[in-house]
């Protein structure tokens, strides 16, 4: 059998501390650097009481040796410190509110202070207020009278309304179309009436209403023209009357029938049967006058006399039967009947229920 090898004896535990000797080292050196911090506290401490804080005094040195341009004093500008600008006071958007409710508040306060007064017055005393008893101090100079002026009350007309804007009608362009209201009878010269059939419009743009349909047109006959053959009746239109009361002078326009020839045409009467028995009359009484001076011519007293008054009545009779040939055709026209109204001047009119 073989030996197992040797067993050691074991060692006995030795407890020390390698890092002390380092750790007294370091110790010391601190220990040293706070024993010179404290001494150079104390003497500087000392020598500020000494010295009483007296900067050191720099040793004069002769100038005397310096060169000349050395010795000049140097002046240099000293540039003055810009003063501080004021800050912006900031902006407040109720400060012109606030100014006015303060101000309002002031003159309230006023008002009731002299409200007060005015009650604390005792009553038969006058209060006169400073700048009352200045103004009558002050004698106010003399003023020169003037002249009497006249004072007239007759009313003054008031200032004309503005006007509607007004239309045109242009001449020759425009046709007035109406229909016949009353009968007329060219044996009696006088007036007519016609109603304008349809709506009429201003001649720029035809769109504004100028005479609307209904209005009235004054018209006159000139039968006292005819002459015998005339067939047609010269008629001419004088005013124009708009439903709401206006008048507008239409200046003698000519009225046409539907074709644009002047006048009015109907039943045409000449009188051809009492033209006839006017010349057979007329010549019978002419021929017999003449042959009765011709038989009484020999005659004696009675004849001439029988003659002279033959002679007279036949004068008479042809002035009777003179103004029987001048007879005038007699036109007759019925309501009704369409007609033109042809304008010879502009007419400016305001558009209707304007």
């Amino acid at each position: 059998m073989r030996p197992g090898p040797p067993v050691m004896p074991p060692r006995p535990f030795n407890r020390q501390y390698p890092w002390l000797p380092v750790t007294r080292l370091r110790v010391g050196r601190v220990a040293l650097l706070a024993l010179l911090s404290i001494t150079a506290l104390v003497g500087g401490t000392i020598w500020l009481l000494i010295t009483k804080a007296r900067p050191f005094t720099v040793p004069s040195v002769d100038s005397t040796a310096w060169p000349a341009w050395m010795r000049q004093a140097q002046t240099y500008p000293t540039t003055e410190p810009e003063p501080p600008k004021p800050a912006a006071p900031p902006h407040d958007p109720n400060a012109a509110l606030l100014a006015k409710l303060a101000a309002l508040q002031a003159e309230m306060d006023r008002q009731r202070l002299e409200l007060e007064a005015l009650k604390k017055r005792p009553s038969g005393t006058t209060v006169v207020q400073l700048q009352q008893a200045q103004a009558a101090k002050v004698t106010p100079p003399p003023k020169a009278h003037a002249s009497m002026l006249f004072v007239s009350h007759d009313l003054k007309e008031p200032p004309p309304k503005p006007h509607a804007a007004e239309y045109t009608l242009a001449p020759g362009a425009t046709k007035l179309p109406c229909l016949i209201e009353t009968a007329i009878n060219s044996d009696v010269e006088g007036y007519f009436t016609a109603k304008v059939s349809t709506n009429v419009y201003d001649t720029a743009t035809g769109r504004h209403l100028l005479v609307p349909q209904g209005s009235t047109i004054l018209g006159h006959d000139q039968s006292s023209t005819l002459l015998y053959g005339n067939e047609r009746l010269p008629t001419i239109s004088l005013t124009l009357a708009l439903p709401d009361g206006r008048s507008v002078d239409l200046g003698q326009a000519p009225v046409t029938d539907q074709q644009g020839v002047a006048g009015l045409t109907g039943r045409v009467n000449q009188h051809y049967w009492r033209l006839f028995g006017t010349v057979f009359l007329g010549g019978a009484l002419r021929g017999g006058t003449q042959a009765r001076q011709i038989a009484t011519a020999q005659a004696g007293g009675a004849g001439q006399v029988a003659s002279g008054i033959a002679a007279t009545g036949n004068q008479a009779t042809q002035q009777r039967l003179g103004r029987v040939l001048d007879t005038r055709p007699t036109i007759e026209v019925d309501a009704g009947q369409l007609c033109n109204v042809l304008l010879i001047k502009p007419l400016n009119l305001p558009a209707m229920w304007q």
